[in-house]
């Protein structure tokens, strides 16, 4: 699933690296040496990102979460297709909250 979202830090194609690229430790390199480096995956002030990927951590999290509440509700005498419906009910109230 592909999303689009802003890049706000890129412009014109480059981003500021505030990493300190410097390989040296003079005074010009004194906070960090910012460097413009491209940001070749913004175009025009947007991304596209694969959902998967981005939030890879976030998703499988979430998942694993739904599998276990799923698990509990059956192990606790509620029908499979209930609870999905009952998941889908918790997930959907959340994202009405947020």
């Amino acid at each position: 699933m592909i999303v689009v979202l802003e890049c706000k830090e890129c412009y014109n194609g480059t981003v500021t690296d505030p990493t300190g690229n410097c390989s040296d430790n003079s005074n010009e390199c004194c906070g960090g040496c910012d460097k413009q480096v491209d940001c070749n995956d913004c175009e025009g002030g947007f991304q596209d990102v694969d959902l998967n990927e981005y939030f890879d951590g976030e998703i499988s999290t979430i998942g694993i979460t739904l599998e276990s509440m799923f698990d509990d509700l059956v192990n606790r005498g509620v029908s499979k297709s209930e609870s999905k419906k009952l998941l889908r009910k918790i997930v959907k109230e959340q994202i009405n909250n947020i």
